[in-house]
């Protein structure tokens, strides 16, 4: 259940940073179909270890911007999944990247060949955790 708790962190996380930033169209991608499901139902989750992430996600849904969470294959979100990894391997609970990693900006660059931020277009907000 932790695994799931960090993936319902992130994108709840990923929401707050979108919207302190500015950003008011947002789709949220994440690759766990289990947390997908419970973003998708204000029905809250059986396990109590989850309840209240959801219940921050259903929340910050609903405030007065346009945000979605999207389901998406694991292949598609390769450059949260290096992030991921690199945050597990240096074993800290929570940790913010500023500045992208040197490690990560190759993918950065492939994956912004599809992606285009613009805050008066449909912001991307892509957001995986692996652990």
């Amino acid at each position: 259940d932790s695994v799931l708790r960090c993936e319902l962190f992130a994108i709840w996380r990923g929401l707050v940073l979108a919207w302190e930033n500015g950003y008011r169209q947002v789709i949220c991608e994440t690759d766990s179909l289990e947390a997908y499901l419970i973003t998708q139902t204000s029905n809250m989750a059986m396990n109590q270890d989850t309840r209240d992430i959801q219940a921050n996600i259903i929340d910050i849904l609903h405030w007065d911007w346009t945000a979605r969470i999207q389901l998406v294959q694991r292949e598609a979100n390769s450059v949260a999944d290096s992030m991921a990894k690199e945050a597990a391997m240096a074993q800290h609970d929570y940790v913010e990247w500023i500045v992208p990693q040197p490690s990560l900006v190759s993918l950065i660059r492939m994956d912004s060949s599809v992606l285009h931020f613009n805050k008066h277009s449909e912001d991307r907000c892509s957001l995986v955790i692996d652990i």
